[in-house]
Formats: structure tokens, C-alpha cells, sequence
């Protein structure tokens, strides 16, 4: 009987030829996280994927914890081949001469992955390492599964705090439709909306393509602001075994951090990582916390005066203001411009929280027909915590006297910056004063 062996065997894989090949050939060492029975791979002498490159392998072998050094013979990268030839190690106790050739070869879905075992024993009675050809294709399933398992992750900055981003994505899921351009719609299909164990079904646009996805509510952590969704059905699932994604926001200086994790198992190594679904992650985060900065307050304030009477003190004698208010506003001055002209510039002093404060405010609109005149800070304290201010006051006629209608439109800068509620209740107090002072003359 020969003492000359060879054994050889193949391996259907998920992951590209290219995918299986680039692990063996340059990233070696990674082998020892994937692989139970691979302990450690280290290098020599040499460089990851270079032929002539010396490598030590620590290995279980029939229960035994078993060492190679093994040096790197040949790699062709165009037809995916690696060679290795055992130098020392436990292997060497039994053999003359080891030879292990990995060749991956792509297929129509997948790949094959071709181990030979080439050996001289160094006596006949030596048996044929059928168990080593076993770890090879052990080795090769769970270098195919960690290829076929991905993660990816991004940071979004935000200026909203964390409990306000976690709160849409957790209990007002739905809005969620009327603030990012590319999410079409999302309803709830079985449970509530902030519930885990709920089934949520998403209409949203990726690369172009409107898609549809099933998800399930996984986890709500409201502590640490974290909301995890695993998909159950829907397009993503034609390319992926499994899909997870879990969203958890921190809070950060002025504003906070949206954390995205994307864990994935794809059906088939071309399958490409995810990407462009990262990029509309990003993008949602961006429009909702555009969507979380800006706000409006409204409120009425009922006058026993005239629309005509009250819109003419604010609009065209501003500046009486001061004297009708005096206790809340110091002072009225025209900056630039003519009083009741748009486009004119006016400075305001007045008292707020009691605090002193200034605002140098634009007329940006005044309809005499419908009483109505608008102002847009320009500077000032007010913008100390907001990217732009603006209020709109429109009186309207009633059957006894008049409603004074005041709007306030405003972008905040942060998250944690509070609606200007005190601002709208000093313009409630305003009015009050104009039509006690106008029932006065």
C-alpha cells in the first residue's frame, strides 16, 4: 500500500468565491473568531496574504489542542486557490509531507468551496485524516455563516434630546409618514403603538423603489431610549434570512446622539450590505429632528375694542406701546423704516421671566384688510435659544368686541430649549393692557 494519500472534498457555500477566498488568503487571523475548533492563527514570518508567508495555527483536532506552522506555498487570487504546506506541529508526528489546498469556485447562488489533503504517511499504518477533513468543512460552514452575518452601524447629531427622538420612533411611530420625505405611510397592524409585540406594516421608498416591510416591536428600553424592530416580511426579505434594526438615542452636550445598528444574515453572498438603507436611516433621523425643532403656539385673547382700533396700536403707533404696557415693555424705537411700513426694522425692550431683554424684529407683513401684521426677529435674546422667530398677531371682529389672535412660528436650536409659552402669555398680558388702555379714550 502507498504511503502517498490525498483526500478531497467540497463544501457548498452562501458566500462569493471571492468573499470565502479573501478570509484564508489576508485575513487568516479572523478565522480564530469564527471558527469553535480554531484557537488561534498568528503570524510568523511575513505579511497576511503574501506567499512565503510563515503562519502558527492553534487548533482542536479529535479533542486534542494541536499546533501548525504552516507556510503560505501559493495563493492565486483570479482562480481563488490558497496552499498551504505544513512545516511542524502535532500533524508532522504521523506525516512526511502535508499539503492542504482551498480553491473556491463560484456557482449559480454561492460558491464551492474545494479542500485537497495531500499527505506521504510516514507508515503504512498511519490512517487517512478523514477527522481533519471534517474540520475543514466544519471551519468552512461557520466562515460562510459569518460571512452571510452583517452588521452595520452609524451616529446621527441631533439637536433634539434623546427622550424626544425615542418617543417618535417608539409611540408616535406614525407620524413619521408626514415628517420624512421617503416613508409613505405607517400603520399599526396588530397591537398599540409604543407596545412591544406590536406588528407595524411601513410603506417607504429605497433606491428608488417603494417597499413595503412587516415589523415586529422587538424591544422598548424607555430607560436608555433604545427601540429595536425585527422585519417579518416585505421586500428586504427576498435578500435576507434575517433583519434587525435597533435604534437608540444618548444624550449629547446640546442635543444627543442617534445610535442605528443594522444585524442581518444575508441568503446569499452577492447579496451587497445594506448601505443605502443606512443612508435612509440617516436622512429620516435628520427630518425628524428638523421636525422636532420647529414649533408653533397659538392663543385668543378676547377685547371689548375694535379689530380697526387694536391692529392700528400695533401697527401703526408700535411705539405707544411703551406707555400703554410700561411695566412689561420699556421701550418701542424705530430702527429702521417708518412705523406701519413693511419692511421697516424695530427695537423692543421689555421685560420677560424677569429678565431685561431686547429683540430687534423685521415688519415682514401687514394686511390692513384683514388686520393681521407679522414680525420676524432678526437678533436679540429670544435667538439665544432659537434659529428663527416669528409672530403673527390678526385681529378679528366679533359680535361684541374683537379676538386678538396671536401665532408664534419658531425653529429651536436644541432639543431641551422649552416652548416659548411665557413669551405667548406676556403677549396675552400685552393685549389686555391695549384694550383696557383703549376703553380708557
Amino acid at each position: 500500500m502507498s504511503d502517498y494519500g490525498k483526500l478531497e472534498t467540497d463544501v457548498h457555500i452562501n458566500a462569493t468565491a471571492e468573499q470565502f477566498h479573501e478570509i484564508f488568503s489576508s485575513r487568516t487571523h479572523h478565522i480564530a473568531n469564527v471558527a469553535d475548533k480554531i484557537k488561534g492563527v498568528e503570524m510568523h514570518e511575513g505579511d497576511w496574504g503574501n506567499v512565503g508567508s510563515i503562519l502558527g495555527w492553534n487548533y482542536v483536532h479529535e479533542g486534542k489542542h494541536c499546533v501548525a506552522k504552516e507556510l503560505v506555498e501559493a495563493i492565486d487570487p483570479d482562480k481563488n486557490l490558497i496552499t498551504f504546506r505544513i512545516l511542524e506541529g502535532d500533524l508532522m508526528e504521523h506525516y512526511k509531507s502535508f499539503k492542504i489546498t482551498i480553491q473556491v469556485s463560484p456557482k449559480d447562488k454561492g460558491s464551492v468551496a474545494h479542500w485537497t489533503f495531500e499527505y506521504e504517511k510516514k507508515h503504512g499504518h498511519v490512517p487517512d485524516p478523514h477527522s481533519l477533513v471534517e474540520l475543514g468543512i466544519e471551519m468552512s460552514k461557520e466562515i460562510d455563516d459569518h460571512l452571510a452575518h452583517g452588521k452595520l452601524e452609524t451616529d446621527v447629531h441631533i439637536n433634539a434630546t434623546a427622550e424626544q427622538f425615542h418617543e417618535i420612533f417608539s409611540s408616535r411611530t406614525h407620524h413619521i409618514a408626514n415628517v420624512a420625505d421617503k416613508i409613505k405611510g405607517v400603520e399599526m397592524l396588530e397591537g398599540e403603538w409604543g407596545k412591544v409585540g406590536s406588528i407595524i406594516v411601513w410603506n417607504y421608498v429605497h433606491e428608488g423603489k417603494h417597499c413595503v416591510a412587516k415589523e415586529l416591536v422587538e424591544a422598548i428600553d424607555p430607560d436608555n431610549n433604545l427601540i429595536t424592530f425585527k422585519i417579518l416580511e416585505g421586500d428586504l426579505m427576498e435578500h435576507y434570512k434575517s433583519f434587525k434594526i435597533t435604534i437608540q438615542v444618548s444624550p449629547k452636550d446640546k442635543g444627543s446622539v442617534a445610535h442605528w445598528t443594522f444585524e442581518y444574515e444575508k441568503k446569499h453572498g452577492h447579496v451587497p450590505d445594506p448601505h443605502s438603507l443606512v443612508e435612509l436611516g440617516i436622512e429620516m433621523s435628520q427630518a425628524i429632528d428638523d421636525y422636532l425643532a420647529y414649533g408653533k403656539l397659538e392663543t385668543d385673547v378676547h377685547i371689548n375694542a375694535t379689530a380697526e382700533q387694536f391692529h392700528e396700536i400695533l401697527c401703526g403707533r408700535t411705539h405707544h406701546i411703551a406707555n400703554i404696557s410700561s411695566d412689561k415693555v420699556k421701550g418701542v424705537d424705530i430702527h429702521d423704516g417708518v412705523w406701519g411700513k413693511v419692511g421697516s426694522i424695530i427695537i423692543w425692550n421689555y421685560i420677560q421671566d424677569g429678565k431685561h431683554c431686547t429683540a430687534k424684529d423685521l415688519v415682514e407683513a401687514i394686511d390692513l384688510d384683514k388686520k393681521l401684521f407679522t414680525l420676524r426677529v432678526l437678533e436679540g435674546d429670544i435667538l439665544e435659544d432659537y434659529k428663527s422667530f416669528k409672530i403673527t398677531l390678526q385681529v378679528s371682529p366679533q359680535k361684541k368686541g374683537s379676538v386678538v389672535h396671536w401665532t408664534f412660528e419658531y425653529e429651536k436650536k436644541y432639543g431641551h430649549v422649552t416652548d416659548p409659552h411665557s413669551l405667548l402669555q406676556l403677549a396675552s398680558e400685552v393685549s389686555k393692557d391695549i384694550d383696557a388702555h383703549l376703553a380708557q379714550a
